[in-house]
């Protein structure tokens, strides 16, 4: 290791800091598989996961459905993380508020969709969320995705 009193070796390493501080934390979009896989998987795990919950002796075939479409859930999470162990979003990420409001945005309509179930019943609450929940995360991850390639 070199040290320098040269200002302007320091001002070149600030630099090239900046610019890997600057790569590191842009946006970049994720597969294109990545939108519908999400929304899909996200949806039949919401709709069955209940459906296995609410019943003394599900049927196997169900149980089997919610595990394996819940661990393609997060295989499909892990699998569109960026490489090398950068955070997903970091402090200076920059949609890091317009992602957040996302995630309260399906948290409520997870939510409002199970209102469903007042009148209808649980059965139609769990479809009506599973399918809105999932609608939204792909719709969700399609506009972020095409925010990061436009970037």
């Amino acid at each position: 290791m070199s040290v320098s009193d040269d200002p302007s070796a320091a001002a070149a390493a600030l630099g090239v800091y900046r610019q890997a501080r600057a790569a590191a934390v842009a946006p970049r979009p994720t597969p294109a598989w990545y939108p519908p896989a999400r929304g899909i998987l996200g949806g039949i795990a919401y709709i069955a996961a209940p459906f296995v919950f609410a019943t003394d002796h599900p049927a196997i075939w169900l149980r089997a459905l919610v595990i394996v479409a819940g661990v393609a859930f997060i295989a499909v999470h892990t699998a569109a993380v960026r490489p090398g162990g950068v955070l997903v979003m970091p402090k200076d990420h920059p949609y890091r508020k317009e992602r957040l409001r996302g995630h309260l945005v399906s948290m409520l309509l997870w939510g409002a969709s199970w209102l469903t179930a007042v009148p209808f019943g649980w059965q139609t609450g769990a479809v009506v969320s599973g399918l809105v929940l999932g609608g939204y995360l792909w719709f969700d991850s399609a506009r972020e995705r095409a925010r990061a390639i436009r970037a």
